[in-house]
């Protein structure tokens, strides 16, 4: 095994090259080299790092920049991928957004968590993504035990719930692409415009269209909240359109940023973004067995 390593040393320091230029240059932009950009997360590309420089640990001078470039990527990460708690703080007091994928789960719908949450957060509205196993009859099982929402069961395996009235719901969907639902809605006498995305996981096909596609109706209908799993990290290049009329809520997020898998720091693949009308306060996140996706829970208040 070791001469193994040894011959192809040279490969090995070129693949991690090749692995840098594409997370930190050429990221997306080009298909099909985004699928390496989508499939190697920066904590892979670290631990990759830490195997090459086992391989190196002969030869000192590249032994030692590989460690150089170790620690700079270990910052990097941290420093990108971590947060302490930003509170905003403001007179009045925050309402609450709760988006989870819950990830066909057989069980049904995760009731007693939910309560829980309701209990625990202000939560004005509910959004569930991949609620693929909820029966007619479980739904009306939610929408009796959560009596002060209107809850909606949407085309895509999609449920909305609104502490108010839902007045309108527009779905749209490209096959094997993207799903999204466009809600109006008012909650506590303010109209708010949700968009409820949920992006195929396929890494064999450019996000460019998808994600341009969802920017380009939510900044149309003035969308207030758009909360989904895009199935696409942050640092991916076809978000920054996105930072033009939203923010996300990831900088005000409590730890890593990373929801999927089970609390790992892999992927940040659920993301909820917020319009100029929304003051984001903070974005809790929380592990359950339940689903393989975090739960989030974004704290806001409405400027008008």
């Amino acid at each position: 095994m070791i001469t193994f390593l040894n011959k192809y040393k040279a490969y090995i320091l070129g693949v991690y090259a090749f692995l840098l230029l594409i997370h930190f240059f050429l990221k997306d932009y080009i298909f099909p080299l985004s699928i390496l950009f989508y499939a190697t997360p920066i904590i892979l590309i670290i631990l990759y790092g830490i195997f090459t420089a086992v391989v190196f640990q002969k030869n000192k001078k590249h032994f030692y920049s590989l460690i150089v470039v170790l620690c700079f990527l270990t910052f990097h990460f941290f420093s990108k991928a971590y947060y302490l708690p930003k509170i905003r703080t403001n007179d009045v007091k925050n309402n609450s957004v709760l988006f989870w994928n819950i990830a066909k789960n057989k069980s049904g719908f995760p009731l007693d968590i939910i309560s829980k949450k309701i209990e625990e957060f202000p939560i004005n509205i509910l959004t569930f993504v991949e609620a693929d196993n909820i029966s007619s009859e479980e739904f009306e099982v939610i929408r009796k035990k959560f009596k002060l929402y209107s809850f909606q069961k949407l085309k895509g395996n999609m449920i909305v719930g609104v502490k108010g009235s839902i007045k309108s719901v527009n779905y749209q969907t490209k096959k094997k692409r993207f799903k999204y639902n466009y809600i109006t809605a008012v909650v506590n006498d303010k109209t708010i415009k949700l968009l409820i995305a949920d992006v195929y996981a396929s890494l064999f096909y450019s996000k460019a269209e998808t994600l341009k596609t969802i920017i380009d109706f939510s900044e149309t209908h003035e969308v207030d909240f758009i909360l989904g799993d895009f199935n696409t990290p942050y640092e991916s290049i076809h978000f920054n359109n996105y930072k033009n009329n939203y923010t996300s809520l990831r900088d005000y997020s409590d730890g890593f940023t990373a929801t999927w898998p089970f609390g790992i720091p892999l992927l940040e693949l659920d993301q909820i973004w917020v319009g100029k009308s929304i003051y984001a306060s903070r974005l809790n996140k929380y592990n359950y067995s339940f689903s393989d996706h975090q739960l989030l829970i974004a704290e806001y208040l409405k400027l008008n």
